[in-house]
């Protein structure tokens, strides 16, 4: 987070941090740890060339995620399994698809015992080398691929402060390294000026500080559910700061104009 911010923080009718806090620099080895646990056979492999291999696989990832054929929620109390059905279409293409290994069960706080839960199917080897929460159980074995009609399918549930912000952070797209973007997006948290160029923007496109409250309680679910998690990636907490000031410059504008 750049030191050079000094404007103050108004923001009617929430209460918000003026900065958010990351994860401790530890959070690498104990992401070494998740994976080691999930994955035993990779145990030898440097995270960074895990990283590379998952991008190289991404199509393939995706690919498998939209093929498949999951229910958006499911109720409680959760199964330990789900059977998963392929449609015939993409049996035949099976080797371009890479399909998930777990499906997570996002329950927030205070769920109901016979709630709706969200379903979300995961690669779990991308959360794990993002995430250094253990979240997940073990693999199950691989199927022989003349039953792949259906995929079965461990469920994993995660208690997590909310659903919405888990699916903002978990598309295996939104993982990938980008070093432009994270490059940008570093210029802009040091730039005064372009904070106060994307604040006005975004007040200006939402105009009314209940929109941009709102926004702030978003972002703040989302770096909430990033710290439950353990999502440790400079490139991902640089992206939060920026949004962060620029929320928050934004609401101080709003709240000069409605005075």
């Amino acid at each position: 987070m750049s030191s050079n911010q000094n404007y103050s923080v108004s923001a009617p009718r929430a209460t918000l941090p003026r900065r958010l806090e990351r994860p401790p620099h530890s959070a690498h080895s104990a992401a070494r740890a998740t994976l080691d646990a999930l994955a035993p056979n990779l145990v030898e492999l440097p995270i960074p060339f895990i990283h590379h291999q998952l991008t190289l696989h991404a199509a393939r990832m995706l690919a498998g995620l939209d093929a498949l054929l999951v229910s958006n929620t499911i109720p409680l109390p959760l199964p330990s399994t789900l059977a998963v059905g392929i449609p015939r279409d993409a049996v035949a293409s099976d080797a371009q698809r890479l399909y998930p290994t777990h499906i997570l069960a996002v329950v927030p706080p205070s769920t109901p015992p016979d709630a709706l839960v969200p379903l979300v199917p995961i690669h779990g080897i991308v959360l794990a080398t993002h995430c250094t929460s253990p979240l997940l159980r073990s693999l199950l074995a691989p199927q022989p691929p003349e039953i792949l009609a259906a995929l079965v399918i461990p469920v994993c549930r995660v208690s997590l402060p909310s659903p919405y912000a888990f699916l903002i952070l978990a598309p295996p797209a939104q993982r990938l390294p980008s070093p432009m973007g994270h490059a940008a997006g570093r210029a802009a948290l040091g730039s005064r000026a372009e904070i106060v160029r994307l604040a006005t923007h975004l007040m200006e496109a939402h105009s009314g500080l209940a929109h941009l409250v709102g926004y702030s309680t978003r972002m703040r679910e989302v770096w909430q559910t990033a710290c439950c998690l353990g999502m440790y990636q400079i490139s991902l907490w640089d992206a939060l700061d920026l949004a962060w000031e620029v929320v928050l410059y934004s609401l101080n504008l709003a709240g000069k104009d409605e005075a």
